[in-house]
């Protein structure tokens, strides 16, 4: 009887061979193409989403499975990457899920994940695969409203600006750091509550799109990975264009500077023209203007008026004239265009104008440019000092520094 039932089972073995062998050659011709649909759905986040090293690109749950007679190879894979139970389990049901490396590929892991690289790089679905692609260089793009506040007749509905989603609603005596997630002060929002009219809306949150590299847009969470980026996207106006990463290896050469002084023109408060000319110089340090694009200078930082009788509005923000010829001076000296809300005089910033978020430098290269500005000694005898360095990628050679001399403006009222 042993004899007859072992005869039995090696012959069901030799049978199951046979098929696996007739088969093998339909597992190596098969091919399970993924649709659009599917590569959206197997890729964590949206196409064009940031992604850093170590992040996971693939959900797992959402990757197809197929018949392991006719997908050997489905089998080999899970061996010769070491995922030996997700093997047994194949094994067990008779399907096996769909390799990493057939749905994604460039700078990922044997699982999928992304490699281990600096800074953000991001996936796309391009020909039927998701490709992970490292940072290349400078990234830049644009700030753009990400969750909104929408005042409605009894308080605000929070909506993603992006996807037009409609997050929730706060009633207006429920606007608090609990009920509303921002980067403002909550005191602001309610002081902008209190006065909006219905419709309005506030940025609480923003997110940068327009990138120079084809990623579609980095979320507050993406840009908090980077906190210079996300420090400077949180003072700096909606609209404004911005520098996200530069690559450890780069070089800020000089290319031009320029230096003045307050002076004293009591006529028009001198302890006031200096905070402004402060102001200004806080307002403008530090902004990084992408290749071939116009910035502003901060959006948190305010200036102090007096009564100016020449002034369409009645007052102005004397002391600000003096740095904004420096800014002009370096700006002029990089090849840029007059920038916008300033003149070629000595009163160089245009009434109606805000200094900071009013005026917009232009960079005509082919690489961004960082203003730094800063000031010496105080009150009257306040000196006044621009720079502005282009930040030139490490595998690019640079013959000389290219930097110019340092240019001295005049002194005059403002």
């Amino acid at each position: 009887m042993r004899k007859r039932r072992s005869t039995k089972s090696f012959k069901v073995l030799i049978g199951l061979f046979a098929i696996v062998l007739i088969l093998a050659p339909f597992s190596m011709a098969n091919t399970n193409n993924l649709s659009l649909d599917d590569m959206n759905d197997v890729l964590v986040g949206e196409n064009g989403t940031t992604v850093f090293s170590g992040d996971d690109v693939i959900d797992e749950s959402s990757v197809k499975s197929y018949p392991t007679a006719i997908n050997l190879n489905y089998l080999v894979n899970k061996v010769t990457t070491g995922h030996y139970a997700n093997f047994v389990y194949s094994i067990i049901t008779g399907v096996a899920s769909m390799p990493a490396s057939e749905i994604v590929s460039g700078a990922v892991d044997n699982d999928g994940r992304v490699a281990n690289f600096e800074g953000p790089g991001y996936a796309s679905i391009e020909n039927g695969t998701i490709v992970v692609h490292e940072p290349e260089g400078i990234v830049s793009g644009y700030i753009v409203p990400y969750t909104q506040a929408v005042k409605t007749e009894d308080g605000i509905d929070i909506i993603n600006n992006l996807t037009g989603e409609n997050l929730g609603h706060v009633a207006g005596d429920q606007i608090n750091e609990n009920t509303v997630k921002s980067e403002d002060n909550i005191s602001k929002i309610k002081a902008w509550f209190d006065t909006a009219s219905v419709g309005s809306k506030y940025n609480l949150e923003v997110a940068v799109a327009g990138f120079n590299d084809g990623r579609s847009y980095m979320t507050p969470d993406d840009l908090k990975s980077i906190p210079s980026a996300y420090n400077y996207s949180t003072c700096h106006p909606s609209g404004d264009s911005m520098v996200v990463y530069v690559p450890n290896d780069s070089q800020y050469i000089e290319i031009a500077s320029a230096v003045t002084g307050l002076g004293s023109h009591p006529q028009y408060n001198d302890a006031n023209r200096a905070l402004n000319a402060r102001q200004f110089v806080l307002a403008w340090n530090g902004t990084i203007i992408p290749a071939h694009s116009q910035a502003c200078g901060r959006d948190d930082v305010s200036f102090s008026s007096v009564p100016e009788p020449n002034a369409a509005s009645g007052s102005a923000t004397h002391g600000v004239c003096p740095p904004a010829r420096v800014l002009r001076a370096v700006a002029l000296g990089i090849g840029a265009p007059l920038p916008v809300g300033m003149t070629t005089g000595e009163d160089a910033v245009l009434f109606g104008y805000n200094p900071s978020t009013g005026i917009f430098v232009t960079n005509p290269l082919d690489y961004p440019v960082r203003i730094t500005m800063w000031t010496e000694g105080d009150g009257t005898g306040m000196s006044i000092y621009a720079s502005m360095e282009e930040i030139v990628p490490g595998n690019v050679t640079v013959n000389g520094t290219g930097a110019s001399s340092t240019e001295e403006v005049d002194t005059v009222a403002g």
